[in-house]
């Protein structure tokens, strides 16, 4: 993994080098990038150089043909091979590409957020056009293969600025329906704050999850750029904010004999500590410096259907003071993957 390196350009955006690897197996399957939100499923070995231009990449693949060992003696164990169950893992590249959001990414960005409020119906057309339309800030994770396929987004939406556009007003209602009753009035107080963004952090599992902080970092520093760089003042103090919102998805440890606590409710004294997995590794280091935090269960279907693991949505708010210790933390679990 490579440091990300940034320039600040003219217009206050960044550029970011950045190599990102994974190991996988050369299955039909492991070849393909489609969305999967599937937490368990393999990640892909990647390589990817940022250009000068802007937040474009220059993609470099390795298409080998990988070859299976074949005995004329033994089929049985020449199948096994070829099913990927037995033999030496091989390595496949696949590049994948930070670009500034375009108006081409609104079909790709739609299939991406369409599960944002768990299924519920809400304005994701609305709410694709807004991370278009916002110049100063956002990344979408695609492949030079394929530009329309969206796999990942990190952006913000100031919900003050925004608090007319029915996808902000969708999810607040989706976001407040969740929040407990003791706690609704001050979750609706930061919700309503005129210094509060909601936070948006989305992608499929076969992006590393060591991008997880490139993106991280490229989000927050367009923050801070775009407070001193956008045309207008109304603009520039849009991103001045004092609390973020951001909705995680995570997976929990299924556990028959004890109900799940109460979005909000701490658990009892002695209850066992169920195991959680949050695919994108840098929500769980954000939950760790949020001030207040919800849990409810989410929506199951076919595609994450994990055996002894069920879905759960995570609301959390943190204090934008706590962001640069956030950063460092995740700079720091991201080490071992360089």
């Amino acid at each position: 993994f490579e440091t990300p390196k940034r320039v600040k350009r003219a217009n206050g955006r960044s550029e970011r080098r950045t190599n990102l690897r994974a190991r996988d197996r050369p299955d039909d399957d492991a070849r393909r990038t489609t969305p999967t939100n599937d937490p368990m499923a393999p990640g892909k070995r990647t390589k990817t150089k940022r250009k000068d231009d802007g937040k474009s990449t220059e993609a470099v693949r390795d298409d080998d043909e990988y070859e299976h060992a074949a005995s004329d003696d033994d089929e049985d164990e020449d199948e096994e091979d070829l099913d990927g169950d037995d033999g030496d893992e091989d390595v496949l590249m696949v590049d994948f590409d930070f670009c500034d959001v375009q108006e081409g990414d609104f079909h790709g960005l739609k299939a991406l957020l369409s599960g944002y409020c768990d299924g519920n119906e809400y304005a994701c057309s609305d709410l694709c056009d807004l991370l278009i339309k916002q110049k100063a800030v956002g990344t979408v994770v695609k492949t030079e293969a394929d530009s329309e396929n969206v796999l990942g987004v990190t952006s913000v939406v100031s919900l003050a600025r925004h608090k007319d556009e029915k996808c902000v007003k969708d999810i607040k209602k989706f976001l407040l329906g969740k929040v407990p009753g003791k706690s609704k009035k001050d979750f609706e107080k930061v919700l309503n704050d005129a210094a509060t963004g909601l936070l948006i952090n989305e992608r499929i599992i076969n992006v590393p999850q060591d991008a997880g902080e490139p993106l991280i970092d490229g989000v927050f520093d367009e923050i801070r750029w775009a407070t001193k760089d956008e045309t207008t003042e109304e603009a520039r103090k849009s991103y001045e904010f004092k609390h973020y919102i951001l909705v995680s998805t995570l997976f929990e440890e299924d556990g028959e004999e004890e109900a799940e606590p109460a979005a909000g409710k701490k658990r009892k004294k002695g209850q066992p500590t169920r195991q959680k997995i949050f695919p994108r590794l840098e929500e769980e280091i954000l939950l760790e410096h949020s001030t207040n935090s919800y849990f409810w269960r989410g929506k199951q279907n076919e595609e994450n259907d994990i055996a002894d693991f069920l879905p759960h949505r995570c609301c959390m708010v943190v204090e934008a003071r706590v962001i640069d210790a956030f950063r460092k933390d995740v700079k720091d679990l991201f080490q071992d993957f360089k």
